[in-house]
Parts: C-alpha cells; sequence; structure tokens
C-alpha cells in the first residue's frame, strides 16, 4: 500500500461521512372520531430522527388531522459505514407510536408547542414499527412499504392503522464494509420454575455472553457480553402469546409485550419440545410437563446482529479453535451482580456444514457459590395451575419420583452456515420487494442442515411410496369385481379405474425399471415395456389369488401370522444348526422354501441370515434384486445394509483397509443427509465416527439429530424378525439408565437382530463404560463369540455378584458365555460341559429360554454320551417357547426309547406332530415305536407318511434301530383294526 492510500485510508476511519435515510409517509388509512387529536410518534432509541420543514414543528411527530396538509418528511443521520450505527439499526426497528387525545376546542386554534406537549399527554393506542435493515447496502435505495400500527389494548381490536411509506437514501448507507450474514438470538421460556422462586424475582433478566477460549485458565473465565433479555412473565404454557417480539421494543409503560405491535415471528405452541438440543446425558423429561397446566417463565424475544464479513470470518476461526461457548445468566434487575441461574450453550454444531439453526435446551443450575433456594416444582405446587382432574401420566414412572430440572430454551439462527464463505450483501437483502419483511423471511429460511426438504421424500422412498399405490390399486379392483361392483353399465367407471392404474404404472417405470434398465433405442424401449408387462403381471397374479406368502398382502391378520411362522420356524432352525442337528435343521429350511417361495419376506429373512453367516455373495444378491422382490420391510433397511456389505469387503482388502473408515464415512453421510434422514441408526453410526475422530461438530450434530428422530418416536423398527445368532447364542439385555446409553443401545439391538454385528460393535463401544464389570464381560463374550475373534480371549469363572438383586440370573448369563467360548474353541472336549451344567443348577427363573443353546446343547451331548436320565432332567429344565417344545419332545423321545419306556417315548414323539411342521424322521420313529410294540398297522401307516416325500431321507439311527428288529416275531398279515 502506497503511502497516499495509507493516508486515505486513515481519512476514511477518522472522519466517516455522514449519510441520510429519508421516510416520508404517504398514506395513513385510521378510523378516527373528529374530535379526537391522532399523533404518530416516530422514535429510536440509539439515534435522533429529524423533521424536514422550514418552520418549527414537533421533530418525530406526524399529525394525523393535519397529514394531507403537510405531508412531512423525516431523516435519520448515520455515519457511513460506521457499525455501531449499522448494529443500532438492525437490532432496534424504529418505533411508530398512535395517541389519542380528546380535544375540546376547535383544532386550528390549538399551537403547534400545544401540540408538541399534549402528544405525551394522550393515550397510546396502537404501535408497529419499521425494520430498517434492507437499507444497509452499497447503493442508493428506494422502497415503497407498508406498516401496519396494531392496537396494545387486543380488546380494541378495530384500531388497525395503515400507512404507506417512501424510504430512501441519497447516498448508499455502505461504502467499504461487507454485510454477509445476518444472525438471531430468541429466548423463549423458563421452565420447571418452582413457586417460591417466581413469588421472590419478579424482575428477572438473562443477560448472554460469549466465553473467551485462552489456554490462561484466567482468561478463559473472561466472558464478552452479547444481549440482554427483560420483562419475563409468568403464564401457563398453552396460554402464552403464540409469538416472538422484539426485545428492544418492549415498554413496560405502554404494557406492549402481548401486542402485535412488536411482532417479529409467530410459532407453534404444541412444538416447543420439537427438535431441540440437549445436554448430553441429560433428561429434562418434556413428556412430563403438562402445558394445559403448568407455569413458565416466558419471554419470547429475540435479538437481531448482523456479521460483516470479516466479522464472519473471526467467528468461524472462534468456533474451530476449541471449546466455545455462551454463558446464559439469570439474575434480578436489582442486582445483576447476584447471578441466581447459570447455563451453558455449546456453538460447536455451529462447524458443522450447512446447519444454520438450533433450538438449545439450556440447563440452569445455581453457580458453584450459591445453592438453589428451594427444591424444583412437585406434580401438584405453585408451579402447576391446580385443577380438579389431572389428566394420567402417559408413563409407568411416577411423577413423584421425576427429576424435574430447571431449563430454558434458546434458539440461535444464522441467514447463511458459518463454514460457508461470507455472502455478498446481494444475498441478503431482496431491495426489489415492494413489501419486505427481512425478520420474517431471514428467520424462517433458519433450518438445520439441508438435508432434503421432508417434504420431498427420497427416491427410494417415492419408489416404496409407488408400489404400494400400484399394490393397494390392484387389491381395490379384485375388492370391487368380487362384491360385484362393476358392470356393464359401469363403463365410465372402469374409464376411472384404467386411468388410474394408469397413474400408478409410470411412476414405476420411471423410478425402478427405467433405473435397472435404461433405454436409447424404440427396440430397447419396446423390450422395457415387455418387461414391465410380466413383472407387473406377476406381481398382480400373487396380490390376486391371496399368495398368504407374501407381505405385501392388504391383511394384517394374515400377514402377522405368516411373519410369526417364518420367525419362529428360520429360528427354531438357528438353533438346530448351533447344536449341530442338522437333519432338522436342513428339513426345517427346505420345508420354507418350499412353502413360501414366492414371499418376499423369506426373502428378506434369508438375507439376514446370511449376513449373519458371513455368506456375502448371497447377501449382495439380494441387493441388487428389483425392490418389489425385496419386500416393504427390506426396503427401509436395504441402504444400510449395503453400506455394511461395502465397508466389510474394504474392511478385508489390505489395498484398502486404510481408508475403509473414511468411504464408511462418506456413505453414511449420504445416508443420514439424503437418502434416508429419519434412520436413527444411521445417525448413531455417524455419531460414533465422528467420536472416534474427536470431531465435535460432527458429534454434537448427529446426536442431536438421533435424540430427537427418538424423542418423536420416530426410531426405525422392526416388529417381526427372527431371533439373530447373537439372540441364540447370548441374549443378555444389560441395565443401561443414562440418557445416551438407552438411546444407544436401541441402535444396538437393532444392528444385531440385523446380523450387521460390526456395525453393533462399533455403537457398543459408546456405552462400554455404562456397564459393570460383568456386563461388559457378558457382552465381549458374545461379540468375541459373533464376530469369530476368540483367540485371545481369557475366560473368568467368576464375578463379586453375590449381593445383587439378579446375581443367579448373572451367574447363569456368565456361564452360558464361558460355555459357548468353549464349546467353540474345543466342541469335541468336555470342557464346555461344566458350564452348561451349572445353569441347571439354578433355580427361580420364570423362563429359562435365554439360556435355551446352553441347556439343548447339555441335553445333545448327554444324548450321546449315553446318559439319558440327564439328558431328560436338563429337557424338563429347557423352555417351550417359541416352538422349542417340539425339539423338547422329540429329543425326549429319543431318550425314553432308549431306556425302553416305548409307551412314553410314543406320546412324546406323537406330540412332535403338533406343531404344522412335517418331519419325516419323526414319523419313521412312531413307525419304528409302534414295529417294537407290535402296533404293525400304525407303524406302517407311520412308515407310509414319513416315505411320502421321497426328496427326505430317514435317520441312519432309526434305520440301524429298524435293522435290530427281529423279521420273524413281525407278523406279515396287518388288517385294518375294527372300529369299536
Amino acid at each position: 500500500m502506497s503511502v497516499g492510500q495509507r493516508k486515505t485510508s486513515l481519512i476514511k476511519r477518522e472522519t466517516p461521512m455522514r449519510v441520510f435515510l429519508y421516510m416520508q409517509p404517504k398514506v395513513i388509512k385510521y378510523p378516527r372520531e373528529d374530535n379526537v387529536l391522532v399523533n404518530i410518534v416516530m422514535e429510536h432509541p440509539l439515534r435522533p430522527i429529524t423533521r424536514l420543514s422550514d418552520k418549527r414543528k414537533p421533530e418525530n411527530v406526524i399529525n394525523v388531522n393535519t397529514f394531507d396538509e403537510e405531508k412531512p418528511t423525516f431523516s435519520i443521520t448515520l455515519d457511513q459505514d460506521a457499525y455501531d450505527d449499522i448494529e443500532a439499526c438492525i437490532d432496534s426497528p424504529l418505533t411508530l407510536t398512535l395517541y389519542e387525545q380528546l380535544i375540546k376546542d376547535d383544532v386550528s386554534e390549538i399551537s403547534h408547542e400545544s401540540r408538541s406537549s399534549q402528544k405525551l399527554q394522550g393515550k397510546p393506542k396502537a404501535q408497529g414499527y419499521l425494520d430498517l435493515i434492507h437499507y444497509f447496502t452499497k447503493k442508493r435505495v428506494m422502497l415503497n412499504v407498508n406498516v401496519l400500527l396494531y392496537p396494545l389494548d387486543q380488546s380494541d381490536d378495530k384500531i388497525t392503522c395503515k400507512m404507506v411509506w417512501d424510504i430512501y437514501s441519497l447516498m448508499p448507507l455502505l461504502k467499504w464494509v461487507n454485510l454477509s450474514n445476518v444472525l438471531f438470538l430468541t429466548f423463549t421460556s423458563i421452565y420447571n420454575i418452582d413457586g417460591t422462586f417466581l413469588n421472590d424475582y419478579q424482575k428477572l433478566c438473562s443477560a448472554l455472553s460469549l466465553r473467551i477460549n485462552s489456554s490462561n485458565k484466567k482468561d478463559r473465565n473472561d466472558k464478552i457480553f452479547i444481549c440482554k433479555y427483560t420483562g419475563f412473565s409468568k403464564e401457563i404454557i398453552i396460554e402464552q402469546t403464540k409469538f416472538y417480539k422484539w426485545e428492544n421494543m418492549k415498554d413496560p409503560e405502554r404494557n406492549n409485550g402481548n401486542s402485535l405491535a412488536i411482532f417479529s415471528e409467530n410459532f407453534n405452541i404444541h412444538k416447543i419440545f420439537h427438535n431441540v438440543f440437549c445436554s448430553e446425558n441429560f433428561n429434562f423429561n418434556f413428556w412430563s410437563i403438562d402445558t394445559n397446566n403448568d407455569y413458565a417463565l416466558v419471554c419470547n424475544s429475540l435479538h437481531r446482529f448482523i456479521l460483516t464479513d470479516k466479522m464472519h470470518i473471526s467467528l468461524e476461526q472462534y468456533l474451530a479453535n476449541g471449546p466455545s461457548e455462551i454463558i446464559v445468566d439469570v439474575f434480578d434487575e436489582s442486582e445483576p451482580d447476584k447471578i441466581l441461574l447459570q447455563g451453558v450453550i455449546d456453538l460447536s454444531i455451529f462447524m458443522y456444514p450447512n446447519v444454520t439453526a438450533c433450538s438449545f435446551v439450556v440447563d440452569l443450575q445455581p453457580p458453584n457459590s450459591l445453592r438453589r433456594s428451594s427444591v424444583p416444582s412437585s406434580p401438584i405446587s405453585p408451579g402447576r395451575k391446580r385443577s380438579q382432574s389431572s389428566p394420567s401420566p402417559k408413563h409407568k414412572q411416577s411423577e413423584k419420583d421425576i427429576v424435574k430440572p430447571i431449563f430454558a430454551i434458546i434458539k440461535i439462527c444464522v441467514q447463511a452456515p458459518i463454514t460457508n464463505a461470507p455472502m455478498g450483501e446481494f444475498a441478503i437483502f431482496d431491495t426489489n420487494s415492494i413489501n419486505v419483511n427481512m425478520t420474517r423471511d431471514i428467520y424462517k429460511s433458519c433450518g438445520s442442515v439441508k438435508k432434503g426438504d421432508p417434504s420431498t421424500p427420497s427416491k427410494e422412498t417415492l419408489c416404496v411410496q409407488s408400489y404400494q399405490l400400484f399394490d393397494d390399486n390392484i387389491l381395490q379392483l379384485k375388492k370391487n369385481i368380487a362384491e360385484g361392483k362393476l358392470t356393464q353399465g359401469d363403463a365410465k367407471e372402469k374409464c376411472c379405474e384404467t386411468r388410474d392404474m394408469c397413474d400408478r404404472i409410470l411412476p414405476l417405470i420411471a423410478c425402478d425399471f427405467n433405473v435397472r434398465y435404461p433405454t436409447n433405442t424404440n427396440t430397447e424401449f419396446m423390450d422395457l415395456m415387455t418387461t414391465v408387462y410380466r413383472e407387473l403381471v406377476d406381481r398382480s397374479y400373487q396380490l390376486i389369488n391371496a399368495n398368504w406368502g407374501d407381505s405385501l398382502l392388504n391383511s394384517p391378520i394374515i400377514a402377522s401370522n405368516v411373519q410369526n411362522i417364518l420367525a419362529d420356524q428360520i429360528s427354531l432352525a438357528k438353533y438346530m444348526r448351533a447344536i449341530g442337528n442338522w437333519d432338522m435343521y436342513q428339513c426345517l429350511l427346505r420345508r420354507l422354501k418350499d412353502q413360501f417361495s414366492n414371499s418376499s419376506m423369506l426373502r428378506f429373512y434369508m438375507f439376514i441370515y446370511n449376513l449373519e453367516l458371513e455368506e456375502y455373495k448371497s447377501a449382495r444378491d439380494y441387493i441388487q434384486k428389483p425392490l418389489n422382490e425385496q419386500g416393504q420391510e427390506g426396503q427401509l433397511f436395504i441402504n444400510v445394509c449395503r453400506i455394511y456389505l461395502d465397508y466389510i469387503k474394504d474392511k478385508k482388502d489390505p489395498e484398502i483397509e486404510d481408508k475403509c473408515e473414511t468411504d464408511l464415512l462418506i456413505a453414511l453421510r449420504n445416508l443420514c443427509e439424503i437418502e434416508q434422514p429419519e434412520l436413527a441408526v444411521g445417525w448413531m453410526l455417524l455419531y460414533c465416527l465422528y467420536k472416534r475422530y474427536n470431531y465435535q461438530p460432527g458429534i454434537s450434530y448427529s446426536r442431536w439429530q438421533y435424540e430427537n428422530l427418538i424423542r418423536e418416536g420416530l426410531f426405525t423398527e422392526i416388529e417381526y424378525l427372527p431371533r439373530s445368532l447373537w439372540e441364540v447364542f447370548n441374549d443378555f439385555k444389560p441395565f443401561v439408565n443414562t440418557v445416551k446409553a438407552k438411546n444407544l443401545w436401541k441402535g444396538i439391538n437393532l444392528l444385531l437382530r440385523l446380523g450387521l454385528y460390526n456395525f453393533a460393535q462399533l455403537i457398543y463401544y459408546e456405552v462400554i463404560d455404562d456397564l459393570t464389570a460383568v456386563e461388559r464381560y457378558i457382552l465381549n463374550a458374545n461379540f468375541k463369540l459373533i464376530t469369530k475373534e476368540l483367540e485371545y480371549f481369557a475366560i473368568v469363572n467368576k464375578f463379586p455378584v453375590d449381593k445383587l438383586p439378579n446375581s443367579a440370573e448373572l451367574n447363569a448369563f456368565v456361564n452360558l458365555a464361558n460355555g459357548n467360548i468353549e464349546y467353540v474353541r474345543n466342541p469335541y472336549d468336555s470342557s464346555w460341559i461344566q458350564y452348561y451344567a451349572s445353569i441347571l443348577a439354578i433355580e427361580g427363573f420364570e423362563d429359562t429360554f435365554p439360556f435355551q443353546l446352553g441347556i439343548l446343547r447339555y441335553a445333545f451331548k448327554m444324548l450321546a454320551e449315553k446318559e439319558f436320565e440327564m439328558a431328560i432332567t436338563a429337557l424338563d429344565y429347557a423352555s417351550d417357547s417359541y416352538g422349542h417344545g417340539l425339539v423338547k419332545s422329540v429329543v425326549k423321545a429319543k431318550a425314553l426309547y432308549y431306556l425302553g419306556r416305548l409307551k412314553e417315548a410314543e406320546l412324546h414323539l406323537a406330540d412332535g406332530t403338533n406343531y404344522n411342521l412335517f418331519l419325516p424322521n419323526v414319523w419313521a420313529g412312531l413307525a419304528l415305536i409302534n414295529l417294537r410294540l407290535g402296533e404293525n398297522y400304525k407303524a406302517l401307516e407311520c412308515w407310509k407318511y414319513a416315505r411320502s416325500d421321497p426328496r427326505f431321507l430317514i435317520d441312519e439311527e432309526i434305520l440301524a434301530e429298524l435293522s435290530k428288529v427281529d423279521p420273524d416275531n413281525i407278523n406279515l398279515y396287518v388288517d385294518t383294526p375294527t372300529l369299536k
């Protein structure tokens, strides 16, 4: 920079140019009486207003009675580029107050001086404001603005005054300063304040200050004042005004706190706790707040600030350079140094890309030097309006035991993300608009990350909905035909039905078929239409014929029955595989595939099973299937499963193993922010990845997302699923009592049920510190078992849990975990037997099903070692739940057979035929037993049934026992028994 340029720069800073903003009222519409003097007073708390006139007149008063003759013009004097002036006008609109005063003499006889004095003696009737924000630009501005003055008394609903203004500047108000962002700070209310607090502190104030980031501990306690809020009022939550107001326009003398005169933006009273960001591990129990009866200290006021480009960059640097916090102090106006309540707002969330707004729930507690003088309000206390009938709580927990912390909700909103480059002034201000409301327009534009408009579903969601509409239309047509509603005379209705069907098919072509089979020529398009016809006809055929195995049937009773059957039988098959009963395992799966060959639900369940068994090739084949073959439940989680498969693939590839987590992070961000923003488990995974790399903005933002989804009841789950291998091995549920652990365990449980074990383990590491030593051991053992990482796992036999109320259950789970590990490590050794046997010695369980695998493995081992009585004892201990009575009956019958108790064996084996499942070996066993009992006819009938399907081979053990039967003792003549 040259010397001349430097001098010029210094002059610009030292002697700023004076500029003027001119304001000329053009029209005033107000229904006044003839004997009433009406004045409109213009006021600004920080800048003087001048009236342009040759005669001496009140400088800031408009006489409505003589307005048509005078048509005054006013100006407000500002320094060009002076930030103090900019800030003063941005946060404090120019106030217009209408006064009325009865006059006894003719208006013309009243002097100008008396009018000036009488304006203060009149009664304020209405008020409004001029927002000056959009005049701070680098060009001359002239706008035509409509202003409404609303009644200060809400009962005077007919005295609204309408004004039309011309506002302009002959010189730009800015020359060198670049405005780049708008910031709103809104203090809504303080909740759970008890009655004693309300009565003692009627003049509460709150101040927001920025805590300084510094390595120096002394400097770290310094604060930079931001703004102050006053005028808190005690109101029942539901009865408060439903709009935010300008803090700097509140005037206790004019009592305008509840008037639209200082209105800035409205809000939905029923969503005051919606999409809020809470402190981690802090339960505010929003559900316990009764908005119809509970009181709150209501403020609902906002401050507005504008940032220059340099301030925008400095703020971004401040937020990026470590912990960034706003201190919230609550105090009595008469004793500002005595802080009554204090809270902290963590601003790191604004460093996450595209975040523009967040409502913070601020826990307010007395500073360390003070103690709260009274306890939080009880359910019926001075903090709640007394009523004769109180609604019953929706939660089981007694309200007397609920902690009700004092908290405030403060919303921070910026027009553009802090992480973006500073915007130009024309991106902020739309000066071409005739009626500009910058507060409303900018405030409404403030939202969370631009992850897609919730009203605009993702492509996958639209495709799922399109298939559902197609199915519904087919079923409706079927219903109409079945009820005889379509006759030859219904040509018009048929035409409508046909057109409606066309409207259902075209979206399917766009979202699915044309994606799978892109076309470039007419021939390819004709082939595509053939494919569309073939697939949709097949789909319709299944629906019309009421294929009860298809999950898309419009019958919840049938669908739930099918789901139960599939879930129970696949679960049973998993148990049979785990205990080594391959015959029953293969028989179960073969029968399922035969009976439900067209079921998309079965395909989805087997896809999950392939994930559990690490048969990833088969799992990928399922993902490549068309959407209509994946089933509705599969479509919900297909994206996260695809990400899991890619992650496992990359993890096993040594060339890209180092960047697999980076790719996972990218994929999860795309899933959560674009594809499925309401999938809470996706945000949990993203949270854990951010936590691993200590990325605080991502930690805060992802937690904000999944906590709100859970709070709003939007956590996506699947009601019917087969038991996962995790549940088969050890379905231990730890006791978690922190908010964080409870939320994350929902995600862990869902991922475990889906077979995404590596993802579940990723979240598990975030809750492990909240568990006891014995809980960690049980869960660690199961994770090592399920992920095949048992090489260095150390067995622990005993934990000090004897004094715990659930000590027996914990010991049983420890023995089950140890038995499972030893069984996998040494399946042919007997070291695991002692652990499973220890479970049988524990009494007092309502249901032993959580330990079913260990009990069945022990029973089968005893059967193999010919310890038949011990096998029967173990089977008696086992549970009958979820179709396991079949296993118990068959295995117990086998033990009884070898003990020679054939009649008992027959009864138990016959009981195994009552489970709606054909097992050839059960019928072959019955044939063997009846043959030995001399019931040749029964034996023959059972054998014929056992051999009804030649694909199923009879167990070698049964054939060996048949070979031991002496044919000489069998009567070859078999006659049908006579009926008695």
